[in-house]
């Protein structure tokens, strides 16, 4: 009795482990999208012209790596921001949340800004392959002051690019048994035709 009790908990251990890793490995992957940022309030966001790259990357238990390239506003470039171990849980509707998480801090610009910055979990979410984050940054200056950002996108298709091959039956290929292409099948002896070895 103890050792299938051991052996149920151990499966479900392993269940539990593999459905979170799942999860991380489903939303992992290059968005692309819109950035929106304010320094006034969430309700004066809006979205610029500029193309963004967000890019969540499986950490494993359940967490994903959140980076930010080239994030900046006023026509500078700040740098990335990048926040490791993001919860990451699927709901019951099929959309995924982000879990609790602590802010981190940046400095921009050689140290001249510091700000911190986490994903607000209350209202960023993937849905499909469209993501909504919500990034509360504060710029840590004589008094804080909250940057609101917004990042709308879309994840970016893994295909190949190689829509079909075509291909064209080719007359069946005979060589002699040093590897030597034949015109003509041999009227007696041993040759291989098609990968096979034929005795005449």
């Amino acid at each position: 009795m103890k050792k299938f009790l051991l052996a149920l908990v151990a499966v479900l251990l392993m269940a539990g482990t593999t459905n979170a890793q799942t999860v991380a490995n489903e939303v992992a992957g290059n968005y692309t999208g819109k950035l929106a940022i304010s320094l006034t309030s969430k309700e004066d966001l809006e979205f610029g012209e500029e193309t963004y790259k967000v890019v969540l990357t499986a950490d494993g238990n359940n967490t994903v790596t959140f980076a930010l390239n080239n994030f900046g506003f006023a026509g500078s470039n700040l740098g990335d921001i990048v926040l490791p171990n993001i919860p990451v849980q699927k709901q019951t509707n099929g959309s995924i949340l982000f879990g609790e998480n602590s802010a981190k801090t940046f400095s921009f610009l050689d140290g001249a800004i510091v700000a911190t910055a986490k994903i607000n979990e209350t209202s960023s979410v993937i849905k499909g392959d469209s993501l909504i984050a919500d990034v509360d940054v504060v710029w840590k200056a004589e008094e804080d002051r909250p940057i609101y950002v917004q990042f709308k996108g879309k994840k970016e298709s893994t295909s190949t690019g190689i829509q079909q091959t075509a291909t064209k039956n080719v007359a069946n290929a005979i060589y002699d048994l040093q590897g030597r292409r034949l015109h003509q099948v041999p009227n007696k002896g041993l040759f291989i035709m098609n990968g096979k070895k034929v005795i005449r």
